[in-house]
């Protein structure tokens, strides 16, 4: 599903939808916006997925070892490509506030801007809000 959205949000910003960048920028953020509220389940299964990968990786040695190749061809951890999702959607607040920080207050697009950043603010808060799921008990 994240990747379904974000491939929308691609299109979107590869489909401008006003000669001003910074309109377009907006525009796609904003109608995408609701969309990543798809990351919540992401987020709030995120932790107990890495715990049930490390119980599967003491009880099956060569998963580990597949695990531990995999990572070292790749040069990270499957830790650190899992946290990707969360720490993204926490980064598009904050890829906002630069963007309000750079666009001067009488630019033709900055209210937009704002409309954006508030619409993407409001759907990580909601995220960040959501319940996590009860813990699923060990086989």
């Amino acid at each position: 599903m994240l990747v379904a959205v974000n491939k929308q949000l691609l299109e979107a910003l590869r489909t401008p939808t006003a000669s001003d960048p910074v309109a377009s920028v907006s525009a796609a953020f904003s109608t995408m916006a609701p969309f990543f509220k798809a990351y919540g389940v992401y987020c709030a299964n995120f932790v107990s997925a890495l715990d049930h990968l490390d119980r599967l990786r003491q009880e099956r040695p060569q998963l580990d070892e597949f695990v531990r190749r995999a990572e070292a061809a790749g040069g990270e951890t499957v830790g650190s490509m899992l946290i990707r999702p969360v720490q993204r959607l926490c980064k598009y607040p904050l890829l906002f506030r630069e963007l309000r920080a750079a666009v001067a207050t009488d630019h033709p697009a900055h209210d937009a801007l704002l409309r954006a950043e508030a619409d993407v603010a409001n759907t990580a808060s909601e995220v960040r809000r959501a319940p996590s799921p009860a813990p699923h008990p060990s086989p």
